[in-house]
């Protein structure tokens, strides 16, 4: 449903988009188009991140509390 947008943003930004959902603390990949510009990104579909760690994951956490971010970076730290 969601890849005819993802496939047109990818090719008028050339930028790597993704879909992704909260899963608990992390952010789980769904699918992802790789951009022409810059890096390529480390991100796999499938793959789980700690929500702190990624620029979706922080987008995802935007209406969350002072103290959910605190939780979240102390419970990401090594």
């Amino acid at each position: 449903l969601a890849r005819p947008y993802l496939d047109r943003l990818s090719e008028l930004t050339g930028d790597t988009v993704h879909l992704a959902v909260r899963e608990g603390d992390d952010v789980l990949y769904l699918h992802k188009n790789p951009g022409r510009n810059g890096p390529e990104m480390r991100s796999r579909v499938g793959h789980r991140m700690p929500l702190v760690r990624t620029g979706i994951g922080k987008a995802l956490l935007l209406d969350s509390t002072q103290a959910e971010w605190q939780r979240l970076y102390e419970v990401s730290m090594p």
